[in-house]
């Protein structure tokens, strides 16, 4: 059980290290943030002062039922589609009582960022 742990957590510090340097690829200024075990409020990617998000990051071997949900959408996304007009997948989750949240493909987050950077520096 505890090797099973020490892999889990081995796993979410790279993917929080491999986030990072996909927002530095896009040119933001990030570093992955630094955590107790504990988890203490601190993000898993933090920015300067320029950089608008924190940043969580979660890998799992499945995304479960989130999983499912995605699938749907982006096979409705397909389905709607016509000709060029490609329809991007989004997904919006609710749980009761809790927080409402918007799920979208990294590749478009990516798109979204480049043109909040562009409308920045240019």
């Amino acid at each position: 059980m505890a090797k099973t742990r020490i892999n889990s957590r081995r796993k979410g510090h790279q993917y929080e290290r491999d986030t990072a340097a996909w927002y530095r690829d896009l040119g933001y200024t990030v570093k992955r943030g630094l955590q107790s075990r504990h988890g203490d409020e601190a993000s898993d990617v933090e920015g300067d002062r320029e950089f608008p998000f924190s940043v969580e990051c979660k890998h799992y071997a499945s995304l479960g039922l989130t999983g499912r949900a995605w699938k749907q959408a982006t096979d409705c996304a397909v389905a709607a589609s016509i000709g060029s007009a490609v329809k991007t997948p989004v997904l919006h989750l609710h749980e009761t009582n809790g927080p409402h949240l918007v799920v979208i493909n990294r590749l478009h987050w990516k798109r979204i960022l480049e043109r909040l950077k562009a409308g920045k520096d240019g």
